[in-house]
C-alpha cells in the first residue's frame, strides 16, 4: 500500500510538518498520479522533482510543500495516528 504525505516546508526547505494523506493506494502510479492531482488542484505553483521523485507545490504566501508518496507497512496500519500536521523529527 502507498500513501501520499504533504509536507510543508520552512523558507530553508526543511521539512516542518507532515500530514499523512487518505485514502491509501495500491498502487504507487496511483498514489503518484493523485500527488499531482493534488499539488496542481491546491497550490498556485506546482511541479515534479525527477531527481528525489515527488510534487512540490507554492502557494500565494509563498509556502512550499512537498507531496511525498510513501510505502506503508502492514505494521503502520495497525498503528494509525490522528489526521492532521504533525511535527517533523529529524
Amino acid at each position: 500500500m502507498f500513501q501520499i504525505v504533504c509536507c510543508a516546508l520552512d523558507d530553508t526547505n526543511k521539512v516542518v510538518a507532515r500530514h499523512p494523506m487518505q485514502p491509501l493506494y495500491e498502487l504507487w502510479e496511483d498514489a503518484t498520479a493523485m500527488a499531482e492531482f493534488d499539488s496542481s488542484r491546491i497550490y498556485d505553483d506546482y511541479g515534479y522533482d525527477e531527481k528525489r521523485n515527488y510534487w512540490w507545490a507554492r502557494n500565494s504566501r509563498g509556502q512550499m510543500y512537498r507531496f511525498e508518496v510513501e510505502e506503508v507497512t502492514a505494521t503502520e496500519l495497525g498503528n494509525s495516528t490522528p489526521q492532521g500536521m504533525t511535527p517533523h523529527s529529524n
